[in-house]
């Protein structure tokens, strides 16, 4: 500012004065920036934005607060919600369901890093469809070639292979939903063969 002076004379003839300065400053604006993650499913895990939020340079640790990233709730099955980005939710449904997840920047950039959502599909287990939940559809069952005689993978059931301690010799996995069903129908199959035949020998 440039001031404004005021002078007064003490008394008359006297070149004794009071000078006053004004010393007002305004306020300066004041931007936060930051970055999230921003797009959709796979696209969002290498796309970064930049963000900001504005204020006065008296609040910046408040903009600091309200610097914030959103992202879908990746724990919620099969989650409607896929937008990552800056800034609040878009919309919020309260309780343990919230599909929008929000996250705070103003200590880390790309606080909302890209999650792979989890899903719910069906594998053939034992005979019966058996519903499923995880990262990705896989069933597992065993070999065509397979003659042994373990129940828990001649029934088949969700996931993989070696995530139910299955080696690739006896056992196979597929992707998708029920992709196991022909081949452990068939080992259903034989694994009530082989207990009616271990039964029988103790009669």
């Amino acid at each position: 500012s440039s001031g404004i002076n005021a002078e007064w004379p003490l008394r008359p003839g006297s070149r004794n004065m009071i000078t006053c300065q004004n010393t007002y400053q305004p306020v300066q604006d004041y931007t936060f920036n930051f970055t999230c993650i921003a797009g959709h499913s796979t696209a969002a895990a290498e796309h970064v934005v930049p963000c900001s939020v504005q204020g006065t340079a008296t609040d910046i640790a408040y903009l600091r607060e309200k610097a914030v990233c959103h992202m879908p709730n990746q724990e919620l099955v099969d989650n409607p919600y896929t937008d990552y980005g800056c800034g609040s939710c878009f919309y919020t449904v309260t309780s343990k369901t919230q599909t929008c997840l929000e996250c705070a920047a103003g200590d880390a950039d790309n606080c909302n890093r890209y999650a792979e959502p989890k899903i719910q599909w069906s594998c053939y287990k034992g005979g019966t469809s058996f519903l499923c939940q995880g990262k990705h559809a896989a069933c597992f069952s065993a070999t065509q070639d397979y003659e042994g005689s373990d129940t828990l993978l001649l029934e088949g059931g969700c996931g993989t292979c070696t995530a139910a301690n299955f080696t690739a010799e006896s056992c196979d996995t597929c992707t998708g939903d029920m992709c196991n069903s022909a081949r452990a129908a068939v080992g259903t199959w034989l694994a009530l063969t082989v207990g009616v035949l271990w039964f029988s020998r103790l009669l």
